[in-house]
């Protein structure tokens, strides 16, 4: 589970030697320091039928930064499947060297982000029809994949971003919220509940207790790319990996050729949710697996994220499914790089597995400094 992206552990220092001087006087020397930082990234990795792979160790996966491999640290397993835990006696022997230690219980954590384009397609009458599929079927999500220890919140963008609900753990509630984000109901409980944050202070993970004030959410974020970003920022103090099923058609006019990201908005968006461990999932509310450039745009989000992008499906609930299958257990995995010390900065890596026959998921770029 990411905490922080990067900790500093130590500085070292490189000498470098500088060419003699034509008189062939000593050389001389100057010091560039540079701070050792740990990157902590989670890391899914299933087989060809999305099953999730257990008992890896940090010899099964490659770190490659600017194209060179990176040291990894460390890897720790965690599962949200609790039956799965095997009991270890108090006076059980320590697992042997390089051997990962036994699965650690982790809460899962999902964000439903519903993106009302109704006025931005020529197809409202179809896109009407599948957002009343959609929701029917997240309901139905909630009500027979939801694990005891899962926190789900629903979000929506039409024009500006409104929170239906927080981080809840309770069905009815995440149900309710839904079926208000799909029907434009607006009340109360999409703006950040202050009395909430007065009465149960520090319970829970909590997205509306990190947003900007409401005064300012409305105009922080009128662009569908600063609504992601800011959920991600208010994600991020939420320890663990996160999950944002994005409900779109795409970003930008659905019939515009838009086949790369927005150069203006798209790179801080990435780098608020690779930086607070967010894995975005979007699910075409078309359905209809048509080929289009959203569908690259889509696929790089996803991507470059740790995600999966749906593009074709019978139900929603296929996806929605699928989802939770592949986050029923991911690794934690540790890396070390280098920065100039008082630098920030984000950079790009890649987390491979060496067996082919493994797919792995994970984010690829993190923020350093500060």
């Amino acid at each position: 589970m990411t905490r922080t992206l990067e900790i500093p552990l130590l500085t070292i220092a490189l000498l470098v030697a500088l060419p003699l001087r034509a008189q062939e006087q000593p050389a001389e020397r100057f010091e560039e320091a540079l701070d050792v930082i740990e990157v902590l990234v989670d890391v899914l990795a299933t087989d060809r039928r999305g099953k999730v792979v257990k008992g890896l160790t940090a010899s099964d996966f490659v770190v490659e930064e600017d194209g060179q491999p990176r040291e990894i640290t460390g890897v720790t397993f965690y599962t949200s499947r609790y039956e799965d835990l095997a009991p270890r006696p108090d006076d059980a022997p320590a697992p042997p060297a390089g051997f990962p230690p036994p699965d650690l219980p982790a809460s899962r954590y999902f964000v439903l982000f519903f993106h009302d384009q109704t006025v931005e397609t020529d197809n409202r009458a179809q896109l009407t029809s599948n957002r009343l599929r959609a929701a029917r079927e997240a309901r139905l999500w909630v009500e027979t994949e939801m694990a005891p220890s899962d926190w789900i919140a629903v979000v929506r963008f039409d024009f500006q971003l409104s929170v239906q609900l927080d981080f809840s753990q309770e069905r009815m509630a995440i149900q309710d919220a839904i079926e208000a984000a799909t029907l434009n109901k607006k009340t109360r409980a999409m703006t950040p509940s202050v009395r909430a944050r007065r009465e149960h202070p520090g319970r829970g993970p909590s997205l509306t207790a990190n947003l900007p004030h409401v005064a300012d959410l409305d105009s922080a974020s009128l662009r569908i790319e600063d609504g992601v970003r800011i959920v991600a920022e208010a994600a991020r103090p939420i320890i663990g990996r996160k999950n944002m099923i994005l409900f779109t058609l795409g970003f930008g006019r659905t019939e515009s050729p838009l086949g790369s990201p927005d150069e203006r908005y798209y790179p801080a968006m990435e780098a608020a949710l690779n930086t607070s461990n967010v894995a975005v999932y979007p699910i075409d509310m078309s359905g209809s697996g048509n080929q289009t450039p959203q569908n690259n745009f889509l696929s790089q989000l996803a991507d470059e994220t740790g995600g999966v992008y749906f593009a074709t499906f019978n139900r929603f609930l296929d996806p929605l499914r699928d989802i939770s299958r592949y986050n029923t257990g991911y690794y934690l995995l540790s890396f070390r790089s280098q920065a100039p010390p008082g630098e920030l900065g984000y950079r790009h890596f890649k987390v491979k597995a060496v067996d082919k026959k493994v797919r792995v998921k994970a984010r690829r770029g993190y923020s350093y400094g500060g």
